[in-house]
């Protein structure tokens, strides 16, 4: 059982590193995503001193079992047993850049000590997709999307949301928080959909499987228009934050 933050006890929890600060004197705080707690910063005392104790198992990506102590002032890392670290992520710059911004944009939007269980499961496997090469937009895309719609705030990728028609292919824009038919669509502004990535595409990369989504490759795939869309989506992400 994972130790209440305000009791003092041990207890051990999973949940990933999402930061790191070292301080002049040696010591570290880690920044840890709980499962049933949150986000919250555990202190490791003498951590940055070069000990192996926990060798790498306080560096971003992280995921395993935290075992902590709540002392009368705060809460301490005792020992962690790594269940994925990911290591690869940072062979690749590329990779890096890109799990790093996720985990920003996480320690941003996400509350101190509000459990956010709903979450950690898509970065897991956001994390995974671009340690397999998956293309960064498009795991971008699913991610963003799928954190959305934890949050109850993702689009409806089938129905207008000013007037609720179905989407078709074509002559739709993405507004605010929603997609708009044709119809709902300012004449200056028709055809913005020629800038995003089909809507079929967009379906399918939120909705697909794992094993299917990490083999399946978008159609016209174009970066420019994925990046696009995340942006979009990102927007949407700070303002529900």
């Amino acid at each position: 059982m994972p130790p209440q933050l305000g009791m003092q006890g041990y207890g051990s929890v999973t949940g990933v590193v999402l930061r790191r600060a070292d301080t002049p004197r040696g010591d570290r705080r880690v920044l840890l995503a709980l499962r049933g707690i949150g986000p919250v910063w555990v202190s490791v005392p003498g951590g940055a001193k070069g000990s192996v104790r926990f060798g790498g198992a306080t560096e971003p990506f992280v995921w395993g079992v935290f075992h902590l102590y709540r002392s009368p002032r705060r809460l301490h890392l005792r020992d962690v047993d790594v269940k994925e670290h990911f290591w690869e992520l940072r062979s690749r710059p590329a990779w890096l850049r890109r799990g790093l911004s996720w985990d920003a944009l996480l320690i941003r939007g996400l509350l101190p000590g509000h459990p956010c269980d709903e979450v950690l499961p898509p970065f897991f496997w956001a994390l995974s997709f671009l340690r397999e090469g998956v293309s960064e937009e498009v795991v971008e895309w699913r991610f963003f999307w799928k954190w959305l719609h934890a949050w109850g705030r993702a689009p409806d990728l089938e129905r207008c949301a000013s007037c609720g028609a179905s989407l078709e292919a074509e002559g739709w824009d993405p507004e605010e928080e929603g997609l708009r038919c044709a119809a709902c669509v300012p004449r200056q502004k028709e055809g913005a959909a020629k800038g995003f990535p089909l809507l079929k595409d967009l379906h399918r990369a939120a909705w697909l499987p794992p094993k299917e989504f990490a083999s399946w490759t978008p159609e016209n795939f174009w970066p420019p228009r994925w990046a696009r869309a995340n942006g979009w989506l990102r927007s949407i992400l700070v303002r529900s934050g």
